[in-house]
C-alpha cells in the first residue's frame, strides 16, 4: 500500500474570506413528521457553520450572532448530505457580516432506502447574519 499525503485547506486568519463544510445529518433528530427537519433545526446547521468561519477567521473566537435573515428554500430530510458555503460580506472593526447557504448534495430517499446525487445541488437556505467579536485584548488593557 503507497502512502498518501493529503493536502487540506485548513485556513485561519483574516485571509479567509469564505468557508465550506459539508455533513450528512443521519445522527440529527428531525422534529417534524416523515424525517424532516424544522427551520429552527436547518438555520441551527448553518449558524454552527458560521462560528466555525468565525473561529478560523477571528483568532479563536465564535462570535455573538447579533442578528439573523435567512429564507428558506427546500425541505432537508434525515439522511441527506448538506455543504454549507459561507463568505464575508462585510467587516467593521468588531462586527462582521457573513452571507451563507446550504446546499442539498444528496437526498435520501427512505422509500427505497437508496441515496440520489443531486445534480445541480438544491438550495435549502441562504441569508445573512451578523456576528459581533470580542475586543482586541490590547485595547481591553488599555481601560486599566
Amino acid at each position: 500500500m503507497e502512502d498518501r499525503i493529503f493536502e487540506i485547506e485548513n485556513g485561519v486568519g483574516e485571509q479567509l474570506t469564505e468557508t465550506r463544510l459539508r455533513f450528512k445529518t443521519n445522527r440529527s433528530v428531525p422534529d417534524l413528521p416523515d424525517d424532516m427537519f424544522g427551520g429552527g433545526q436547518i438555520l441551527t446547521f448553518a449558524m454552527d457553520c458560521l462560528t466555525d468561519f468565525s473561529i478560523r477567521r477571528d483568532n479563536g473566537d465564535g462570535s455573538l450572532d447579533a442578528n439573523i435573515n435567512v429564507n428558506f428554500r427546500h425541505p432537508l430530510y434525515r439522511g441527506d448530505t448538506v455543504e454549507s458555503i459561507n463568505w464575508l460580506i462585510r467587516e467593521g472593526r468588531r462586527s462582521r457580516v457573513y452571507g451563507f447557504a446550504l446546499y442539498k448534495t444528496i437526498a435520501y430517499d427512505k422509500e427505497d432506502g437508496s441515496y440520489k446525487v443531486c445534480n445541480p445541488p438544491i438550495l435549502v437556505c441562504d441569508g445573512e447574519s451578523t456576528t459581533v467579536v470580542k475586543k482586541v485584548r490590547d485595547e481591553q488593557e488599555k481601560k486599566f
